[in-house]
């Protein structure tokens, strides 16, 4: 092997790095970077957390170190941690998504180098690598959103790395395989519950019993260190979960029935659809263990570890797809099995490499997958992650816009913040705040005093979360006031109208509006 060929597995790497720093994210999206962020605020000033969705802990702890550092390193004003995260919040977030790209980097080169160096080949090293950027929903949210998904991004691919350790390794039954599996896999599920099919890997690959009911056990300790910050919120959490379970809808909502028959095989045929690479991958492998199979028990030999190894990656996959498509409506929620894709097309190629005796075959197939990958990439994904770069960039130089029209031309207006959509600094700090269980209210209350909002649903102004009488709200600012991004349609402008809010549009742009008050009759 060259000594070129031998770092080539530093390249994708590189590549994932620099996508990912020149990659735009929305400013000051509240769903999900700033309910990440303030529970991560909330952490750093000694409380529990609000947001147990996920549970998503895990972020928000790699979040809070991140900003004790940075408060350490850098504060010139002197403030005190949660104030200088609350008045400089998407400079914090910036910072935290460099650490997880750079985190995510490092995994993605030692997935490459730990291949290399087990599996003797660099061909195989750089399949498994680029394997990982087949899906461009799991490309964006590694590299834009504080959310579950980078760090699913980080341990999934330890995972795999595991199993490359694992395969590799002639020790099978010593006990360590037991005792990683079970933290890997408790982290991972503290981080998001789409991580839950991943638990049904090792229960097939462990040889005994005895191992398989330690794993399981272990997995307990390993989830609750991970979720130490939302132990208040433990009982939340388990009804939660069994909402999830028994209900039809998202989210715990609908139906109290276990599947929708209705939209359940649909769901299915949409996460092939939309992941044709994995559903491709899956398919063959399939085929190839029930082949397989039914050739070692005709022939009555022993089951390999490939075989083995493949048949638990199915399982696992098989897992993701049928729980997914009980609430199927957004793609993310299948990036722990979809970066297995890689590893499990690695156990298929080796299955039937070991069947086939054309050399030509076994030298350049691998190779021929590999640049086939590689063009696919180039010309399907990398347009789509160019336009929803673009589509970031847009959204936020119509928000620099917008702010500068406001300042500009209308300096001596009161600011109301149509709540939840306006995308602005003080609606995401206030909707982040809610999903922290409102712990960092008295901070932000201190900082912007005078920050209004009118909540849609309730049709009420709010000073942060006490409400406003309409009366005393306009004999405070007569009629300088505006609202921004909302209501977004006629029939909400009349609504407003009859309550004593007429308002006339003066800027509608894609992603921002402003409303100015019009004559009060």
């Amino acid at each position: 092997m060259s000594k070129f060929l031998k770092y080539s597995v530093v390249i994708l790497p590189l590549i994932f790095l620099l996508a990912g720093l020149n990659m735009h994210k929305a400013k000051y999206a509240n769903d999900p970077d700033y309910i990440y962020l303030l529970n991560a605020v909330a952490i750093c000033d000694g409380k529990s957390v609000g947001h147990i969705d996920n549970p998503g802990t895990t972020v928000m702890q790699i979040a809070a170190a991140t900003i004790t550092i940075m408060h350490f390193v850098s504060n010139p004003e002197n403030d005190t941690l949660v104030t200088h995260v609350l008045k400089n919040p998407d400079k914090y977030l910036e910072v935290i998504r460099t650490v997880l790209l750079v985190l995510n980097t490092i995994v993605l080169f030692l997935l490459g180098w730990l291949a290399l160096v087990k599996l003797k080949s660099v061909i195989v090293a750089l399949l498994l690598q680029t394997f990982t950027f087949i899906s461009t929903n799991t490309l964006d949210h590694v590299w834009t959103k504080l959310s579950p998904e980078p760090v699913l991004f980080f341990v999934t691919c330890i995972y795999i790395i595991y199993i490359l350790y694992f395969y590799s390794d002639k020790e099978k039954d010593s006990w360590k395989h037991v005792i990683i599996f079970a933290a890997i896999t408790g982290v991972g599920l503290a981080t998001k519950a789409t991580f839950l099919p991943l638990v049904i890997f090792p229960l097939i690959i462990l040889p005994s019993l005895k191992k398989k009911l330690f794993y399981l056990l272990g997995i307990f300790p390993s989830f609750f260190l991970c979720t130490i910050p939302a132990i208040p919120e433990y009982n939340n959490m388990f009804f939660w979960f069994r909402n999830l379970i028994t209900h039809s809808g998202k989210y715990g909502s609908g139906e109290k029935v276990f599947v929708d028959l209705q939209t359940y095989f649909p769901n299915m045929i949409k996460i092939v659809e939309k992941n044709l690479i994995f559903g491709i991958v899956v398919g063959i492998a399939l085929v190839l263990i029930l082949i397989s199979f039914a050739r070692y028990f005709w022939k009555k030999k022993k089951i390999n570890w490939e075989l083995r190894i493949l048949t638990g990656l199915i399982a696992t996959s098989g897992f993701g797809i049928l729980l997914v498509a009980k609430h199927y409506h957004a793609n993310h929620y299948l990036i722990p099995v979809l970066l297995l894709t890689g590893v499990t097309f690695f156990f298929t190629l080796t299955i039937v490499l070991n069947n086939i005796t054309s050399r030509l075959i076994k030298k350049y197939f691998s190779s021929f997958i590999l640049i086939s990958l590689i063009l696919f990439i180039a010309w399907r994904q990398i347009p789509i992650l160019i336009g929803i770069n673009k589509a970031y960039k847009i959204s936020n130089e119509e928000m620099d816009l917008t702010r500068a029209m406001i300042k500009n031309d209308y300096p001596e207006y009161t600011v109301v913040n149509y709540y939840t959509f306006s995308l602005n600094k003080y609606t995401a700090l206030k909707f982040g705040d809610v999903y922290a269980g409102n712990k960092l209210l008295p901070y932000l209350k201190n900082i912007y005093p005078s920050t209004y909002f009118y909540d849609h649903s309730r049709r009420q102004i709010l000073l942060w979360d006490d409400a406003v009488s309409l009366n005393d709200f306009m004999e405070l600012h007569g009629d300088k006031i505006l609202m921004i991004n909302g209501p977004n349609n006629l029939k909400t402008v009349s609504e407003m109208k009859s309550i004593g809010l007429p308002l006339v549009n003066i800027y509608k742009g894609k992603h921002q509006t402003i409303y100015k008050l019009g004559a009060l009759n």
